[in-house]
């Protein structure tokens, strides 16, 4: 469903970034779709919505940082 949602932005991002994004945007979304049908089978780490909030935004903050730290290593180089 998320990857039949983002077709039309498919098609406008091709046209105004190009190429080389368009086939980054259709994998990371390809994959998004993948990951989010694997984790769904698995077993929630608790059933409590406040502590599932905190789990989500320390690894999403911890993502974050790597992404941002990997991306600062790069232009230095």
């Amino acid at each position: 469903m998320v990857l039949a949602l983002n077709i039309p932005l498919f098609i406008i991002s091709f046209f105004k970034n190009g190429k080389h994004f368009f086939i980054n945007a259709i994998a990371g979304t390809v994959l998004l779709s993948l990951f989010l049908d694997i984790f769904e089978k698995f077993k929630p780490l608790t059933d409590d919505r406040f502590l599932g909030c905190i789990y989500g935004g320390i690894i999403a903050g911890i993502g974050t940082a790597i992404i941002l730290k990997a991306r600062c290593i790069n232009r230095r180089k």
